[in-house]
């Protein structure tokens, strides 16, 4: 079932308040999915602004000579290149969805937090 993610505007408040949330233990399975989504598009943003575009490919001159492809494009062409950014990202998310499985189960596991 994919999530609406609300505008950049509206993500930081969003994005506190779910936070807040899962901290106090208080957070639904749709709430954890949202800010799971909303964590996700905050990574893909941040990488879309620290990696410019490539270059224009230059033109051949000479016809005959092949071009070796780029060194971080897999065999098989096409994907995400894969370098030392990419790598932290994949990992930070991984680590975010851990986290949030592992607060969801807890929650699941020994119920809600009794009023302090």
């Amino acid at each position: 079932m994919p999530v609406a993610v609300p505008a950049a505007s509206q993500t930081t408040g969003r994005y506190a308040y779910l936070v807040g949330r899962l901290r106090s233990r208080q957070i639904t399975m749709e709430e954890a999915t949202e800010l799971f989504a909303l964590q996700q598009t905050m990574i893909a943003r941040a990488s879309v602004m620290n990696n410019p575009p490539p270059p224009p490919p230059a033109a051949p001159q000479d016809s005959t000579v092949a071009t070796p492809p780029p060194r971080n494009v897999p065999a098989g062409g096409g994907g995400l290149p894969v370098n030392d950014e990419t790598i932290t990202l994949a990992l930070l998310g991984m680590g975010v969805g851990a986290g949030l499985l592992a607060a969801v189960l807890k929650r699941a596991r020994d119920g809600p937090k009794p009023p302090g």
